[in-house]
């Protein structure tokens, strides 16, 4: 028999010992619990891709419209020339002239040219032309000759170096002088070391007296074109 008040004590002491594990239970439980939903959580989420936002394609432009764009881009020019005929210029070499000036100014593609090159008009025309327009410029040429005798026409040949070609360029509105000079035919323009190398073939040319005006031609081009601050692009086409 237990002594009195003993087992009152024991059943106490048992009980905090019940609390005790009950917490210490129920804690572990809670964690676990926590642990759980946290596992759950990640496990449900999922990670989005990043999804790349396509490029936005550059419409094509057809030919007609490129074509127009690259117009705009374009310095417009009137080509001018002086091609009134007379004793002392060969209306060969001057339409050899003429026609590789144009073509030359054509490579750079660089240039909307327009304009009537075949036509007779005088320096002072070219500049009124200039001050007419409001964008485009005006290119003006002529063949001169220079030599100390006028040449006896058809009888012979005519001598490169007894001509020079005559340049000038215009803005427009103002019909301010941007480039002038003159193209002076030389021996060798044709050769190296003496030696004919001929010219560009896609160039006018038949005998070789010929290529000293193609060249000077081709030169005098080439100084319209450095007036624009515009690199030079090979001859035909490289």
């Amino acid at each position: 028999m237990n002594p009195p008040g003993s087992q009152p004590a024991i059943n106490s002491a048992r009980g905090r010992r019940f609390s005790s594990v009950a917490r210490v239970a129920s804690l572990a439980c809670a964690s676990l619990f926590v642990v759980a939903l946290v596992a759950s959580a990640q496990s449900g989420r999922r990670v989005q891709k990043r999804e790349d936002v396509p490029p936005v394609p550059t419409p094509t432009p057809t030919p007609e419209v490129k074509k127009k764009q690259e117009a705009l881009k374009r310095i417009p020019v009137v080509v001018m020339a002086d091609n009134s005929l007379s004793a002392d210029v060969s209306s060969t070499a001057q339409g050899i002239v003429m026609q590789s000036i144009g073509q030359r100014l054509r490579e750079s593609d660089a240039f909307d040219i327009h304009g009537d090159s075949s036509s007779r008009s005088t320096r002072g025309d070219a500049q009124k032309r200039a001050k007419g327009e409001s964008d485009s410029f005006v290119v003006w040429f002529a063949l001169r000759y220079s030599g100390a005798m006028n040449p006896t026409m058809g009888v012979g040949r005519p001598n490169p170096e007894d001509y020079h070609i005559e340049y000038a360029v215009y803005e427009p509105t103002t019909g301010k002088t941007r480039a002038a000079g003159n193209v002076y035919l030389r021996p060798g323009y044709g050769s190296v070391g003496g030696i004919a190398v001929g010219v560009p073939s896609c160039y006018p040319a038949t005998f070789a007296y010929e290529y000293e005006f193609v060249i000077g031609a081709i030169d005098a081009a080439n100084r319209v074109i450095k007036a624009f601050d515009l690199p030079l692009t090979p001859v035909c086409g490289g």
